[in-house]
């Protein structure tokens, strides 16, 4: 991504009641743990998160968001350090490469 883009989709999660909230709270103890509409985002990024959108509802939930999230900070980190994590190789190949991960950290 470039740095445009990255400035850009950093600016979707500080909109107004788009943060994602601490661990342990519910929708029900806070109005932030809500759902994002798909149609909230820039037209530009709307296919882009609904590939996020894992049940197909057109809202990104906030386990959606987190996962969006930490796709976003595996890239970033792969790019940084010429490496990609196992876990978002298909699980078929997860154990077979563990065996070479010799500091067990997942990349």
């Amino acid at each position: 991504l470039s740095s445009h883009r990255d400035s850009s989709l950093c600016a979707l999660f500080i909109m107004e009641g788009s943060a994602v909230p601490p661990k342990g709270t519910t929708s029900q103890n806070n109005p932030l743990y809500s759902r994002i509409h798909l149609s909230e985002f820039p037209e530009h990024y709307e296919s882009i998160m609904s590939q996020f959108d894992h049940d197909k509802d057109g809202n990104l939930d906030p386990s959606e968001i987190e996962k969006m999230i930490s796709v976003y900070a595996d890239i970033k980190k792969a790019n940084l350090t010429n490496s990609i994590p196992i876990s978002s190789l298909p699980a078929s190949l997860h154990k077979k490469l563990a065996v070479f991960d010799a500091d067990e950290s997942g990349w």
